[in-house]
């Protein structure tokens, strides 16, 4: 994979991680009942979103790293990234139930967490970069199971995904 072709899924990457940090700052403001849980999980997104951008300055080296990582996801990212920003538009004006957006979030998270690193992730490395990368998706796996365990805390139905 050449450098401009890699920079431009990492730049997609980031974007992606911007994006469901806004998505959830919408439902932060929709839902005071559960605005600490979601005004978390932004500040997360934006966290991964830093974690990708200074690990690629950090490490300019190793794109051949990356490249292996992403190099089936440019579409995907772009797809994913599009569906998101269409909710953050649609949302921002009317957010829907607190059940459909805890479900939204739930399949967000298993999308946003299987798109970069379903295959990458699971390989042992010494790598510096790929086990920040690994750390990132350990996170991506944790929120899944935080949203699906508010909401069987708050009495929530989990709903079979509608692929966004």
């Amino acid at each position: 994979m050449n450098e401009p072709l890699l920079k431009k899924i990492i730049d997609e990457s980031i974007l992606l991680e911007l994006n469901i940090s806004e998505l959830y700052k919408i439902f932060n403001q929709a839902f005071p009942e559960d605005a600490y849980f979601w005004w978390e999980l932004s500040e997360e997104e934006e966290a991964h979103a830093v974690l990708i951008r200074d690990t690629v300055r950090i490490n300019v080296e190793t794109f051949e790293v990356l490249a292996e990582m992403f190099s089936p996801t440019l579409s995907k990212l772009k797809e994913a990234n599009e569906i998101i920003d269409g909710l953050i538009r649609k949302y921002g004006e009317k957010p829907p139930s607190r059940e459909k957006v805890l479900n939204l979030a739930l399949e967000i998270e298993h999308t946003s967490g299987e798109i970069q690193y379903q295959k990458f992730m699971s390989k042992k490395s010494d790598d510096l970069i790929v086990q920040l990368y690994q750390k990132l998706n350990k996170s991506e796996e944790n929120h899944a199971a935080r949203v699906k365990k508010y909401m069987a805390e708050h009495n929530i139905p989990v709903k079979k995904p509608n692929k966004m």
